[in-house]
């Protein structure tokens, strides 16, 4: 790992783009494919017939210590054995409060239209493919500028300028009959879909309850319930595995759907349709209670039952 200390200095006349950030600052970048000094995997190397084979993905890159007042990130990779540009990239964005940063492998292709050509001639990221088997070493050096995404590109002088503590470098090293594979780690798959999905019918409502899916890490997922294609507010990106969904009409058909989500994406959704909402049936062998207006037609009807009888019994025979 390389971490440099903070070194705060009046900046030369026309580096006024760049400035002081930050008192106490280490900037450090790292990689997890290799440490610092040893050989750059294989999948790093560019790839040129009869020289070196490799897929020309920039290493995944751990960038910390990032000052405050930094707003984006300039990244170079120089050949130090001979005069060889490999990469330059000057506008990776860095948020307010941000203080690292990872690179996933192969990044650079995200960033060729802010990426200068390289010494092969294309732009973005160009890897080691040293021609004969002298080892080369190489420099990836970061940079933590203050001026904003879309201020272009960055001069070599104004680079310079940079004061230390915005400054980090990490060292590789390569030959042409270098050999050290490198395989990228597993990245978590689309949730499954939710199991064993159950729709209870109520009085304007219906209750939905479902499992887990099987496969990946459940805890990690969150739900979201959609009514008829529309997601309902009430059950987006919730943990649990149940929801109430209310405000519908007794009699009429909806269908529901539940789907999971992770950091990759939503995977497929559970269905449940044609299910309408009502008033609860009441259990057999219960008697129900009747309404006050059911109430008003029984002692109405009593009443009239007990007029009846009176008149029957006065009536001469």
């Amino acid at each position: 790992m390389a971490t440099l200390s903070f070194s705060c200095k009046r900046l030369i006349a026309g580096a006024a783009l760049l400035s002081c950030v930050g008192a106490h600052a280490q900037l450090a970048v790292t990689s997890p494919a290799f440490s610092a000094g040893t050989v750059i995997p294989d999948p790093f190397t560019y790839n040129l017939p009869g020289q070196c084979s490799g897929n020309n993905w920039s290493p995944p890159l751990e960038i910390t210590g990032i000052p405050a007042g930094t707003q984006r990130l300039t990244i170079e990779m120089r050949d130090q054995t001979v005069p060889w540009l490999h990469w330059k990239v000057w506008d990776i964005p860095v948020s307010a409060a941000q203080t690292s940063l990872t690179l996933p492998h192969d990044a650079a292709s995200n960033y060729n239209s802010s990426s200068a050509s390289n010494d092969f001639g294309a732009p973005g990221y160009g890897g080691p493919c040293p021609p004969t088997n002298a080892e080369h070493t190489y420099v990836f050096k970061v940079y933590a500028l203050t001026t904003a995404v879309g201020s272009g590109e960055p001069s070599s002088s104004d680079l310079a300028a940079v004061p230390a503590g915005q400054q980090a470098s990490l060292q590789g090293k390569r030959a042409r009959n270098s050999s050290r594979p490198w395989t990228p780690p597993s990245l978590p798959s689309l949730p499954g879909m939710p199991q064993n999905l159950q729709a209870a019918p109520g009085d304007g409502q219906v209750v939905l309850s479902w499992v887990a899916p099987v496969t990946g890490n459940p805890s990690s997922y969150t739900y979201t319930v959609s009514v008829d294609g529309v997601t309902y507010p009430g059950c987006t990106g919730i943990a649990t595995q149940t929801c109430t969904v209310t405000g519908l009409t007794n009699g009429t058909a909806y269908d529901f759907a539940v789907t999971a989500r992770n950091t990759v994406g939503e995977g497929p959704a559970a269905t449940r349709n044609g299910i309408k909402p009502g008033q609860a049936s009441v259990p057999a062998g219960t008697t129900p209670v009747p309404t006050l207006g059911q109430w008003s037609v029984l002692l109405l009807g009593l009443a009239l039952a007990s007029l009846s009888a009176s008149w029957l019994r006065r009536r001469p025979h």
